[in-house]
């Protein structure tokens, strides 16, 4: 018999995070694109991180319909992807979350974010020429990762919670809900360094 689950956080009852969620209005229009491999993950942050944020939406899946995505690519919104281009490659347009801030309104920008490992989410670009042909939006953290309980490919990865958090600031300096954010990580370490092996 399955155990059950927090209809709001969707994780198991025992493990509801839904006390550290703070929801607020982002300063742009976020889409999560998830790899089915991700929806049940405990140690993952786009769910709690989507639940923070009012208006964003998550699409589970690893190859996407031209239906599924003509909402976020035939608008009036200038749509771009979080994710860094890939060497080798013709890349697209990439511009720098400030250089997004200086010449477009934000209410006007969409950021598709690609939620799975490295080796996941360059596997959905493949499936998915759409999304990879997207101007890319770049992020620049200051600060290494706190998230310390998933292994992380190099220095420079981050949890898509943090990268969340980090484009909201690059896009915004007055960015006041950073708390709002870091509140859920904070609680999602603890709970899982329970389990861990002292």
């Amino acid at each position: 018999m399955p155990r059950e689950k927090c209809p709001d956080c969707l994780r198991l009852k025992s493990l509801c995070l839904c006390h550290a969620v703070t929801a607020f209005e982002p300063s742009v229009e976020i889409i999560f694109l998830q790899h089915p491999l991700e929806q049940n993950q405990v140690k993952g942050t786009a769910f709690l991180t989507h639940r923070c944020l009012q208006g964003s939406q998550i699409l589970v899946g690893e190859r996407f319909s031209r239906e599924q995505l003509s909402p976020y690519l035939d608008d009036a919104k200038q749509t771009f992807l979080l994710y860094p281009p890939e060497e080798g490659t013709d890349a697209p347009d990439v511009l720098s979350a400030s250089d997004v801030a200086r010449t477009l309104p934000l209410k006007s920008v969409r950021v598709l974010v690609l939620d799975g490992t490295w080796r996941k989410t360059r596997k959905m670009l493949f499936l998915n020429p759409e999304l990879a042909a997207l101007p890319r939006i770049q992020i620049h953290p200051n600060k290494p990762s706190v998230y310390s309980i998933r292994k992380q490919k190099n220095a420079q990865s981050f949890s898509t919670l943090e990268a969340i958090k980090q484009l909201l600031i690059e896009l915004d300096p007055q960015f006041d809900f950073g708390d709002n954010l870091d509140q859920v990580m904070t609680a999602l370490i603890r709970q899982q360094k329970q389990f861990q092996p002292s």
